[in-house]
């Protein structure tokens, strides 16, 4: 506990009520090896890495926790790499997180679970994907209509358009069950900056994109945690287009980076889900007693 100053006052220590309910974890030796499909996952140690900030009045430090994996396919190193998604958890189900661990560090095991998702562009099972061809890149301002959809793998995916660069305004009916209200969101891809506007009244809705680069519009349903689409992009030339993707409450929103001389885009949806596995880890200590800022 803290006084008005930020300066600790009180710690307690608060045992369960009923320890014998829980269970009882006890880390794995490391390096461990396990086997998920085709896949060698070895998990080799774990690295903790904090740094200090300030929260409101008083100084916190946030430590970075780093599962050292070796991944190999069939006995060699992935030749395709997988996206690694790390989670911790504690014996009393609170879950702990890659970039800001707040878990207990004196616990004596925490459950390490770990999903691997397919490369952007390794190949899916059959029935996994979907593509459209001979998207036309629309002027500046200007949209090229789509209207197409198709469920994937239990993804439903529906193409609504590609737009050109700067700011260009969609508008059509709203979806029954939404109410009004507003959102933004804005950040960058890669030299281009981008800003997102969602309104929903009076049963239409608005959603304006502007941005230096182009973009597609799209609307999936069906994607959760353990599904998730990847959109892949060539040009007409059948050159790779950079991407960026961007959910919104009500779409997502795919920013391209195609070359100058592009005219048109052969698109392809891909649904992926993860490899799971999990391991069982002794936490790194650590000091985390946070401490007063100084004046």
């Amino acid at each position: 506990m803290y006084d008005t100053k930020g300066a600790a006052v009180a710690e307690f220590d608060v045992p369960h009520t009923n320890p014998a309910t829980l269970p009882v974890w006890k880390p794995e030796a490391l390096p461990a090896t396990k086997k998920v499909d085709d896949l060698d996952v070895t998990l080799a140690g774990l690295a903790v890495e904090p740094n200090e900030y300030v929260e409101g009045t008083r100084k916190r430090t946030r430590y970075t926790v780093k599962p050292e994996l070796r991944i190999a396919q069939d006995g060699q190193v992935e030749a395709t790499p997988s996206l690694r998604e790390f989670e911790f958890e504690d014996v009393f189900g609170n879950p702990g997180y890659q970039w800001d661990c707040r878990l207990n560090f004196n616990e004596p095991a925490w459950k390490l679970k770990i999903k691997l998702w397919p490369a952007e562009r390794a190949s899916s099972k059959p029935g996994g994907e979907w593509s459209v061809s001979g998207v036309v890149l629309p002027a500046a301002t200007q949209v090229s209509l789509v209207r197409q959809n198709k469920v994937v793998d239990g993804v439903t995916v529906e193409f609504v358009a590609a737009g050109g660069t700067g700011k260009v305004v969609y508008t059509e009916t709203a979806p029954a069950s939404s109410g009004n209200g507003s959102s933004s969101s804005g950040g960058s891809f890669g030299e281009s900056s981008y800003n997102i506007e969602t309104r929903t009244s009076g049963g239409m809705a608005t959603t304006s994109v502007d941005c230096k680069a182009p973009h597609l519009l799209l609307r999936v349903t069906g994607i959760g945690l353990d599904r998730r689409l990847a959109v892949r992009v060539h040009d007409d030339q059948d050159r790779n287009v950079p991407v960026h993707e961007v959910n919104t409450a009500l779409q997502m929103i795919v920013f391209l980076n195609p070359a100058a001389d592009a005219k048109s885009l052969n698109v392809t949806f891909a649904v992926q889900q993860p490899k799971k596995v999990e391991f069982f880890v002794k936490p790194p200590r650590v000091e985390r007693k946070p401490e007063p800022l100084k004046k």
